[in-house]
């Protein structure tokens, strides 16, 4: 998108975007596979370096041999295994917690305003926490993965059909993450999840196959617990597949600047899907941030950098080439300081101060150092349906 509007940038925007790819998807894939280690600990209690390396093994193989068809295959059939899960255990909990007298909805309604955060920061309001979670939205908008989803759509009755199908599947899946949350917590303060407790208190990441085996039967234990493996799967295998792409077509190639057989590319492909896997394995296990800190770091460091540079491009004439470079360099710059020091002083998630640091340096430096000509590509819903 961005070479294709700014001529003669090909190399420097395919180089710079292929980086971010590599940088931040890593660590996403590594998350994953961390997330693996811990679901197959819990249910087949096999060790969580040996879930790693089932899951990881798994994942890089069927990508490798697979390709883009097969990876959009199982993640339609990974997508219905969740959200079956995020719909059923809820409500299979909910009535079990009615059987205990818990009553959720009082739960929520006396829910304490204020958390601990640390000594320095002090209490972390219920506002701010609101809006660190709403702060995951604006990562959507710069997800290679996702975009690379739009791009495969053949026609406008697709991407209608489309567009309600995410809307539905995300409602389900999210609202039933939330009350697995909620539900799980009181459950756990009961004492209803028995010996798992203080499996839970250790690492309250575990919550849901914690869920799972104690509260259903086997059977539908292992429908419900693939839900959460699939997670894990379709995520990764998605990232396999996009960092590969990047490191052949947008910086192998933009390097070099040889041109090689279709056959060739593909070798090279599988190759990389490989290396890739195996990197992100061992960051899996050497690693000491949960699955939702590494997941929360990845994913602002590929919104932040790529969001708000697409978003102006499709909706702003005057977005310029160096708008661009700004955002793509301030969201990655951003997101890694953010992270790294200043995340747990202030209390502020890096993926909303990231993207709208990003954001604010593409319209500044689109500003000082505009293009000779209005961007011809900002066409508002017109030229979101071509790229589409």
């Amino acid at each position: 998108m961005f070479s294709e509007t700014y001529k003669g940038t090909s190399r420097s925007f395919g180089v710079l975007t292929s980086i971010i790819i590599i940088l931040f998807f890593i660590l996403y894939i590594a998350a994953q596979f961390s997330g693996a280690g811990k679901i197959f600990n819990d249910t087949f209690h096999i060790d969580p370096f040996w879930g790693m390396v089932i899951g990881s093994v798994l994942v890089t193989i069927y990508t490798m041999l697979g390709g883009f068809i097969t990876v959009v295959a199982t993640d339609a059939f990974q997508a219905i295994l969740m959200v079956f899960t995020c719909v059923v255990l809820p409500i299979i909990a909910l009535f079990i917690a009615a059987t205990l007298n818990i009553d959720i909805a009082n739960t929520i309604i006396h829910a304490n305003y204020t958390v601990p955060l640390n000594q320095a920061a002090g209490k972390l309001t219920g506002g701010l926490l609101i809006i660190n979670g709403l702060s995951w939205a604006f990562g959507y908008t710069g997800q290679p993965q996702l975009l690379v989803r739009m791009m495969a759509m053949r026609n406008q009755a697709e991407t209608r059909q489309s567009r309600w199908v995410a809307v539905l599947w995300t409602l389900l899946s999210y609202g039933g993450a939330f009350m697995i949350g909620i539900i799980g917590y009181e459950l756990v303060k009961a004492g209803a999840l028995g010996e798992m407790t203080a499996q839970i208190a250790a690492d309250s990441e575990k919550i849901m196959p914690a869920m799972v085996v104690t509260l259903v039967n086997p059977i539908l234990a292992g429908i419900l617990l693939s839900g959460a493996v699939s997670a894990m799967m379709s995520t990764a295998s998605s990232q396999l597949i996009v960092v590969s792409t990047a490191s052949t077509e947008d910086l192998y190639q933009q390097v070099s600047k040889k041109k090689i057989s279709e056959k060739k590319m593909l070798l090279l492909n599988k190759l990389l899907i490989l290396v890739v896997g195996l990197i992100g394995f061992l960051l899996a296990i050497t690693m000491e941030d949960t699955v939702y800190g590494l997941v929360s770091y990845a994913w602002s460091g590929i919104g932040a950098s790529f969001g708000p540079a697409i978003v102006l491009l499709l909706f702003w004439k005057r977005f310029s080439r160096a708008g661009a470079f700004a955002s793509l360099i301030t969201g990655t710059v951003s997101a890694v300081v953010w992270k790294t020091w200043l995340l747990e002083p202030t209390g502020i998630s890096e993926r909303l101060i990231s993207y709208l640091l990003a954001f604010t340096m593409a319209i500044i430096f689109s500003l000082i150092l505009p293009e000779a000509s209005p961007n011809p590509s900002a066409g508002g819903e017109s030229e979101t349906k071509k790229y589409t």
